[in-house]
């Protein structure tokens, strides 16, 4: 795993000799969606896209298909 976006704890359990991982990821409630009451339509994409540095693509494309 090389990025989490929020915080993460990695549980590693023994089985005999066999390792289990187990991984937990906790991210905070950002509320952006707050932010879009109002905005126009084509304005969306754009604005969801900056929910995260890594991942922005995949906000954008989910911006363009939920947008009504």
């Amino acid at each position: 795993m090389t990025r989490v976006g929020g915080n993460a704890t990695i549980i590693l359990e023994k089985d005999g000799k066999k390792l289990i991982p187990k991984v937990n990821i906790y991210e905070s409630s950002r509320k952006f969606e707050k932010i879009l009451i109002g905005k126009k339509v084509e304005e969306i994409p754009d604005l969801v896209s900056r929910i995260c540095g890594i991942c922005h693509v995949p906000h954008k494309l989910g911006g363009v298909t939920s947008s009504p």
